[in-house]
């Protein structure tokens, strides 16, 4: 457990990716998103880098298992809290023997793809601020209305 308090010597990028997360208001790309699709979408960001890699198929499995984890904070988290959950996770993760340019690096990667989703998304709905007007809360009420909706109630 004392290896969790030890700092993580980080990368350039990755620091940079981390301060802007910390700096940011904005939710990502994958904030409040389905789990599959969520893992879907972070498997082919990272799935090339990962089989281009040569490393053994079970050293890739702890990768993708980290990969895996990384995308529940960012389904979850916002911006100022992810990056501190997101650097304890890489802390973990070197505890399990994972090598910490390779989980930074792919932590970059995802990023950079995630901005780039925002950018793009923004872009076609014509506003900057879409992600924090549709919350999952707001969603989670939309999908119970369709349920109730869907359920004639008791038949008479």
């Amino acid at each position: 457990m004392e290896e969790l308090l030890k700092p993580l010597v980080l990368l350039p990028e990755a620091s940079t990716v981390l301060d802007e997360m910390r700096q940011s208001q904005e939710p990502t790309a994958l904030f409040g998103l389905d789990p599959k699709l969520c893992d879907q979408t972070l498997r082919q960001i990272t799935e090339p880098l990962l089989m281009a890699a040569g490393l053994p198929l079970t050293r890739i499995d702890h990768y993708r298992w980290f990969v895996r984890e990384v995308g529940k904070f960012f389904r979850n988290k916002t911006c100022p809290e992810l990056a501190f959950y997101l650097e304890l996770c890489m802390r973990k993760w070197v505890n399990y023997g994972l090598e910490t340019n390779t989980m930074q690096l792919l932590l970059c990667e995802i990023h950079k793809h995630l901005k780039q989703m925002q950018e793009n998304t923004a872009e076609i709905t014509g506003d900057s601020d879409y992600k924090a007007k549709a919350s999952p809360a707001t969603q989670a009420e939309k999908d119970n209305g369709k349920e109730k909706a869907k359920d004639p109630g008791p038949v008479p």
